[in-house]
């Protein structure tokens, strides 16, 4: 659990740095998922999905939003 702690302080301050810095929203959000904290998740994926990214991460957070938002089967 301390080294999900960990990574959320380093990317949140990432995040401050480089606001627009999808691949640490992305890791964000996937820390916030393994600590339990799923809403917060879900709010950082939707932060780069309204980014419009493009390229092979958006692709990979495509195939994660279902399973993340319970639409998944």
């Amino acid at each position: 659990q301390k080294e999900y702690d960990d990574a959320v302080g380093h990317y949140r301050k990432a995040l401050d740095i480089f606001p627009l810095n999808n691949s640490a929203r992305f890791d964000l959000s996937r820390a916030l998922y393994r600590q339990g904290d799923f809403e917060e998740s879900l709010r950082e994926l939707l932060k780069v999905r309204e980014s419009k990214s493009e390229g092979a991460f958006t692709d990979l957070y495509n195939a994660l939003l279902p399973e993340i938002d319970g639409d998944g089967s």
